[in-house]
């Protein structure tokens, strides 16, 4: 009869994890998970920025009629806030994505939440500045009164 040992996977000699590697691996994940966090919250503060910067800009050049000196400054308070809100979106854009990467633990689930929140904060701040200029476009061309 053949040996057939070699067959057998409980024949492998398994590696047994010790509690310092376990907690290493945890302090990894937590470090980790708190620079993706991080991250996101850098993300919102830059598109908050940026939506203001911008909603401000539209406020001021259509609502107070900035002067002609005035007006190149708002042009690029507009353009800064463009910049700073799309900026903000793709980086906490690449933190969600970076946060999907951190396995299943409940750190890493906090943290997924976490940055998912930001990220509907950034597309409701994007939206408060289209309903603002929606609302000044039609103010302006007379549509809406009042």
């Amino acid at each position: 009869m053949a040996d057939r040992s070699h067959d057998n996977p409980s024949n492998e000699s398994t590696r047994t994890v010790t509690a310092a590697e376990l907690r290493d691996a945890d302090a990894r994940l937590e470090k980790e998970c708190a620079r993706i966090a991080s991250r996101g919250r850098l993300g919102l503060v830059l598109a908050t920025v940026g939506a203001v910067l911008l909603g401000g800009g539209l406020l001021d050049a259509t609502v107070l009629h900035c002067s002609t000196l005035n007006l190149t400054i708002v042009l690029g308070m507009m353009s800064l806030g463009m910049v700073l809100l799309l900026g903000g979106g793709i980086v906490t854009a690449l933190a969600m994505f970076a946060s999907r990467k951190l396995g299943p633990g409940q750190a890493a689930h906090q943290t997924r939440r976490r940055v998912l929140r930001y990220y509907v904060i950034i597309i409701f701040l994007v939206a408060g500045v289209l309903a603002m200029a929606y609302a000044i476009t039609m103010r302006g061309s007379g549509a809406v009164t009042g």
